[in-house]
């Protein structure tokens, strides 16, 4: 009986978060919004454990049970992602409202081009939603299109942040690392007014981004950057009628 009634919880649970509103894909501006439900189509369950499987990320063990948690309501994601003001179209990426926590501990909240939202333990305050919402697409702005090997725009990036330079592969304290300052500098000066939080960074002994000469058109350079890293070559030439097409970088 009381297995039963554990399984008749979960499909309770599961009917909750496929409910109108919440599991539908949303497309905003390029970014893919994934509700609670439509993230547990990407679960499977695997030697006794539910494990989160989204493309092009790593599999994450998810709790299996849903209840006591609260996902970041749909419609406050869709709308910090729709005040955002950077051309993110151009990226494609993933935001995923997970209807558990991730049980492993995770380093980040994004992955490349997949951000992850985790629930908690009571509703988030909207101007939390906002926040993360667009903090975590800074980082997968970076992510895609200031890398790591770009050791030269991290430098050049640093300078005009007039901060220290430091390997941003490497461990530093939360508010000196230079993904963070860059994902808080993202939030202030591309974000909606609910996520800016007057134009606050968590690091206060720095300069407020907003008031950094060259700052934010350093962040628009690297999205042309991006679009003059490749261009089509087209061969053999002139045309036939079976032509390849190849992508060749400029840098």
């Amino acid at each position: 009986m009381t297995r039963f009634n554990g399984c008749l919880l979960r499909v309770l649970c599961l009917a909750l978060l496929l409910a109108p509103g919440a599991a539908a894909e949303t497309v905003v501006s390029g970014i893919h919004i994934y509700g609670p439900g439509e993230v547990l189509g990407f679960c499977r369950e695997s030697a006794g454990l539910t494990r989160l499987a989204f493309p092009g990320s790593r599999s994450w063990v998810m709790p299996g049970a849903w209840e006591g948690y609260h996902p970041m309501p749909v419609d406050e994601v869709v709308s910090a992602a729709r005040a955002v003001t950077f051309p993110v179209d151009c990226l494609r990426l993933h935001v995923l409202i997970l209807p558990g926590p991730r049980l492993e501990l995770p380093n980040s909240s994004c992955e490349g081009d997949v951000i992850f939202l985790s629930p908690g333990r009571v509703p988030y305050p909207t101007e939390h939603v906002h926040y993360t919402v667009t903090h975590e697409i800074g980082h997968a702005v970076h992510h895609l299109l200031m890398p790591d090997s770009r050791e030269d725009l991290w430098r050049a990036y640093a300078e005009l942040r007039m901060v220290e330079y430091c390997d941003p592969a490497l461990p530093q304290p939360h508010a000196l690392h230079l993904h963070e300052i860059f994902a808080e500098d993202f939030r202030v000066l591309f974000g909606g007014e609910i996520s800016r939080c007057g134009g606050e960074v968590e690091n206060h002994d720095i300069v407020r981004p907003d008031e950094v000469e060259g700052l934010r058109e350093f962040f628009l350079s690297l999205v042309d950057r991006q679009a003059a890293g490749a261009r089509i070559v087209a061969y053999p030439n002139p045309f036939e009628i079976n032509m390849v097409l190849s992508a060749m970088s400029l840098d």
